[in-house]
């Protein structure tokens, strides 16, 4: 036989091409008025790609890859928009791992990701955002995966840093329309977006019955340079992006066929759009469930939010009272979901 390893069989390869095409239409009509719009856009992507995966030692190896990708969109609308946008687009990744000892793994990557461009089709919009532009990622992280214990606690401390150029961003406005208030959503580029941060993670099986598991996320972003009619956005946190997350969770089996978890997640304040600077509060829920199996069956009662704590998902700052001729914006928030309890059967095929 002949092997299908490179460089005298230390590497291993994948390769490929990828291509699809696909047309979305959209015919929209207003309750409000008789406007109508349709839209329709044929969107085509072609790429290359390889990765490579090649042992420097018993305990060393490098991963490297390449993508090359041409992205169109041909777009059309009954306001007479049209847009042909062809990105040219490339991304890849060179990873270094190594085995310290048998029970520590260092690791060290970096990577260039992509997004392409498009069209908003918003008719309240300037000219000069019809279009959105490509976005290029580049990430890096280094890290040390851990087994400890004979195995039985599973480590992950990483440090990562992310700088998003031409960052694509959900911004929006407001505007008044027959002395009602109107929304337009749209994508727009900013100069940059900056993200870095640390991850831990630990999964302990403290005895054959009981797991313990936690992990805890520092995260600083930062959006810079940001402007588009009031709204104006600078050197700012972005939007839904806590600085401290954190998860701890314990399962414990107990009378062989009874199992109880209970779980705890807390979330920093955030904030809720990249289109106004208000934030939410910070919150913590707690989640459980007792469950009973018993061969290919399961039978649990689950709770999310036990505490029925009050939180909000989402936020929205625009003028929507009348009492003031809406002149004056106001906060309006989503909640998330309140205490649910649920039984639940499974059974395992």
């Amino acid at each position: 036989s002949t092997s299908s390893r490179l460089f005298n069989e230390t590497t291993d390869w994948t390769a490929g091409i990828y291509n699809t095409s696909r047309q979305e239409k959209l015919d929209r009509s207003y309750t409000k008025t008789s406007e109508e719009v349709e839209l329709s856009q044929d969107i085509t992507s072609s790429a290359v790609y390889s990765q490579l995966e090649t042992s420097l030692s018993n305990t060393s190896r490098l991963i490297y890859g390449l993508r090359f990708e041409q992205w169109n969109t041909d777009y059309t609308d009954s306001n007479n928009l049209n847009k042909d946008i062809t990105d040219n687009l490339w991304g890849g990744k060179i990873t270094y791992e190594t085995m310290l000892d048998i029970n520590h793994l260092i690791y060290i990557t970096a990577a260039r990701g992509y997004k392409a461009g498009g069209v908003n089709h918003e008719t309240q919009l300037d000219e000069e955002n019809k279009t959105f532009e490509k976005e290029a990622n580049y990430s890096y992280e280094a890290g040390v995966k851990s087994s400890l214990l004979a195995d039985t606690l599973e480590t992950r401390v990483s440090a990562f840093y992310i700088e998003r150029k031409n960052q694509q961003i959900k911004s929006s406005f407001s505007y008044l329309e027959d002395s009602t208030p109107e929304f337009v959503d749209y994508l727009d580029n900013i100069d940059k977006g900056i993200s870095y941060g640390l991850e831990i993670e630990t999964n302990w099986s403290i005895t054959p019955t009981l797991d313990w598991a936690a992990s805890i996320g520092w995260l600083k972003t930062e959006l810079k340079d940001h402007e588009y009619k009031d709204v104006i956005i600078d050197n700012r946190d972005q939007a839904h992006a806590p600085e401290f997350t954190l998860a701890t969770s314990i399962n414990y089996v107990f009378l062989k066929h009874f199992s109880a978890f209970v779980e705890t997640e807390a979330k920093d304040s955030f904030y809720y759009s990249n289109s106004h600077n208000e934030k939410s509060s910070a919150y913590a829920l707690i989640n459980a469930s007792i469950a009973y199996s018993i061969r290919d069956w399961e039978i649990s009662l689950t709770g999310k939010n036990l505490t029925d704590k009050d939180y909000h998902t989402r936020g929205f700052y625009f003028e929507n009272d009348p009492r003031d001729e809406y002149e004056n914006k106001h906060n309006y928030t989503q909640l998330g979901a309140p205490r649910l309890l649920s039984l639940n059967t499974r059974y395992n095929f």
